[in-house]
């Protein structure tokens, strides 16, 4: 067995912004850490992240993924 193999993969972003790589580690199930110096960024990238969240369970909720 090889060193990692069971490891998950995790999506670091240093730089938060917007949050747009950590709903992409969303939507394919990735394992994220997002870090943001700015304080109204990082409440974007929350809000983005959380509302994308919210959808991805009401579209299981529903059946649809």
């Amino acid at each position: 067995k090889e060193v990692g193999d069971d490891a998950v993969p995790i999506v670091l972003d240093p730089f938060a912004g917007y949050g747009t790589s950590l709903v992409a580690a969303e939507v394919n199930d990735r394992r994220w850490i997002g870090i943001e110096l700015s304080e109204s960024y990082a409440d974007v990238a929350r809000k983005r992240v959380n509302e994308f969240v919210e959808k991805k369970k009401q579209l299981v909720i529903e059946g649809v993924l």
